[in-house]
Formats: structure tokens, sequence, C-alpha cells
């Protein structure tokens, strides 16, 4: 947990805000100290530190638009004017969250804007019919509002149970995504769970923190999850060579585009059709390494495939039914066979990288030593030698 704190600098210090996890306050003009506390786990075994990610807006108040609905507003669009009638000041809103059938035919809907302030909230009503998926992606201009998109089951008896996905925030975008939602009543919350603490002695109120909005634009998708609408996709792109190019499974994988060098740590993705029969490629590594291997079918009908990792014949690692395999493997020369149950093209993604490789990437992201207390010096003039790199087996 993380505690934040916002204090005023200077001979007397004062303590403004606190909050965990998040923080947010008008100040006034004047200098400040903002503090962080974490409580961590004793760190003493794990040999390393531990980071956090620390997400910080600051915006002068005049850069804030002026609601629709304040005295001093001059928007006189049909959409402003409708917010500022509204007893809510949201008023019509409304998002369409029946769920389309899936359709070569792609229709871009126009998403629903609209201006909100300081706790101002909305809930919108989701029946579900049919098995869907679900994307809300919200944009908030200046992201300056605590905003929470929430989705949640409402039962029979008008009981909401606890939240099924939160939207996560990304700069100024809130982005939620839930696949396979049973069929029943949802209903999707916009929420402002925390409210800002205004400096004590600085110039803005409550009534003017009201008048302030940010300009919400929402975009929502709800598709039916329809296996047979994705199999008719998945054939038509594989119809189209310069969007899904189908190949023939690789004699090796020691090639450029692959594992060609052991300094070159690979994640690649292929659609690849099968033979009669297993389809075989060499793998020669010079130093410990892990594979990765996953199969996505094109027809959903014919998921099972066998991927199996062989060194001179024997099988030394076999993948489950879906064709996931993981395994990791010391110098010498393999053979990874494919073979599907039926006549399909797959989806490969397949990835290599050595031990050396990976220590020297995690040396990279933590030392192992203590935490410094000040950011390090940058010397000037500091050279990196060249590795080298080598084409072919």
């Amino acid at each position: 947990d993380f505690t934040l704190e916002l204090w005023t600098r200077g001979a007397a210090e004062a303590l403004v805000a606190r909050g965990t996890g998040a923080l947010e306050v008008f100040v006034g003009r004047g200098a400040f100290t903002f503090k962080l506390s974490a409580s961590v786990p004793d760190l003493s075994s794990a040999g390393g530190c531990p980071t956090f990610v620390l997400t910080m807006l600051l915006v002068h108040q005049q850069a804030l638009p002026v609601c629709p609905w304040s005295p001093s507003s001059s928007d006189q669009t049909a959409a402003a004017i409708a917010q500022r009638n509204a007893a809510d000041h949201i008023g019509s809103v409304s998002l369409d969250l029946a769920a389309k059938e899936l359709s070569k035919e792609f229709v871009v809907k126009k998403p629903v804007t609209l201006w909100m302030s300081q706790g101002m909230e909305k809930t919108f009503d989701m029946p579900m019919d049919k098995t869907s998926s679900v994307r809300i992606e919200v944009s908030v201009l200046p992201p300056f509002l605590p905003l929470a998109i929430v989705l949640r089951r409402k039962r029979d008896s008008g009981k909401l149970e606890p939240p099924i996905a939160t939207a996560e925030w990304t700069e100024s975008r809130l982005l939620l995504m839930q696949n396979d939602l049973q069929r029943g009543n949802y209903i999707l919350q916009i929420q402002q769970p925390r409210k800002y603490t205004i400096q004590a002695g600085s110039s803005l109120s409550e009534d003017a923190l009201s008048n302030l909005c940010a300009h919400v634009t929402i975009h929502a998708d709800v598709g039916v999850a329809s296996k047979e609408a994705v199999n008719t996709m998945r054939a038509e792109l594989l119809d189209l060579p310069e969007l899904l190019a189908v190949q023939h499974f690789p004699k090796t994988f020691n090639s450029v585009g692959w594992f060609a060098s052991p300094l070159l740590p690979v994640v690649g993705t292929q659609v690849y059709n099968f033979d009669e029969g297993a389809a075989k490629a060499t793998l020669k590594v010079d130093d410990r390494a892990v594979l990765r291997v996953v199969c996505e079918p094109a027809d959903m009908s014919n998921a099972n495939i066998d991927a199996v990792l062989l060194q001179n014949g024997a099988a030394l690692t076999r993948s489950d039914s879906l064709g996931q395999l993981v395994a990791e493997v010391q110098p010498g020369t393999y053979e990874i066979s494919m073979e599907p149950k039926g006549k399909a093209p797959f989806l490969v993604t397949l990835g290599f990288a050595t031990h050396s490789r990976i220590k020297e990437d995690f040396a990279l992201q933590d030392s192992g030593r203590q935490c410094l207390s000040k950011f390090p010096a940058l010397a000037s003039g500091m050279t990196f030698p060249a590795r080298g790199w080598s084409i072919g087996p």
C-alpha cells in the first residue's frame, strides 16, 4: 500500500492532503513537498528492489475548461445547451450497448461525448441475451477527474454483484475489456470514487470546482461471441495472403529472422499449413535456453495439435492437446515437431532466449545492489562495445 501526502514547504510545514494509492488536490500559490511512503515486505532475501509507477498530472486552474452550465460559459452548441438544462447536467446521454453479430462489414459507431465535472456519475443498463464480449474506451481531456468504469452483474432481485471488470488508466484513457460475458442483466457504471481536497485558504471554492469540466468521449462496442462467425472471418483472412501469408513449416529455426544468434532472443508468429503427417524443424543452441510454443487454430472446430521437442529421435517434452509447450534445453541439436489432428492452418508463435541473455536483461533492470538514495550521475563519453551477430546456422 502507498500513502501519498502533500505538505506546504517552509518554516511551518502543514499537511494539505493525504491519500492511499491516489491523491487529488487543488492548491493555491506556494511551495510544496510531495511525500510518498510504502509498506513493502521483507526484502532481505529478495535480492532486488521493488518498483512502482507514479503518474502525476499538474495543470493550472485557468487551463481547465469551463462547464457549459457555468455562468461564465459562452458555449451555445446544442449539446452544451442540453446538458445545461438537464437537472443532473447529463440529461438523455445514452450508450448503444446492444450486442451486435460479428460481420465482415465493419461499421464504426459514433462515440458519445459529454462534459463532466467532479461528482457527476452515470449508470447504463446492459441486458445480454447471448454470450458477448464488451469493450469500453473512455477518453478524458484533460484527465483530472478521478473516473472509474465498472461492469457489474445485476441479479433478478436487483442486487448488484461485485465488479466483473474495471477499466485501467493509460495516460488520458480508460479501457475496459471483458470476453465471454454470459447471458444476464448487467450495468455499466461511470463513477468518481474520490473527491478533490481544496487547500485551506485558497481562492477556489466547492462551487467553483463544480464549474470546471473535462470533455469525456465514450466508445462502446458489444459483440456476440459466435464461434461460427469467427471461423468464417478467419477463413476469409487466410484467403488474403497480404494479411496472413500461409507458409510451409520451415526446415530450421537457425536462420535470419528466427534464432540466428544466441545474442538475439526472438519471438515470432506465422501461419503455417501442415501436410499429411508431422512437420519438423531443427534447432541448434550453444547455451542453455528456454523455448516456448503457442498454437492457435485457424478453424476453431479443429483446435488440437501435437507439438513435440525431440533430440536424437526421442521425445523430451510434449505439449498439451492445444499445442502449448515450454521447455528448458541444454546445448545441442533438437527437432521441433508439429502435427495437427486435422488438415488446417495454425497460427504458431515461437519464442527462444538463452539463459545468458536473460541474465543480462535482468541485470540491466536490477543490479541486485542496495537501492540508491539519489539518481546516479550519468558519465559523459560512456561507450558500449559491439557484440556482433551471425547469419545462418
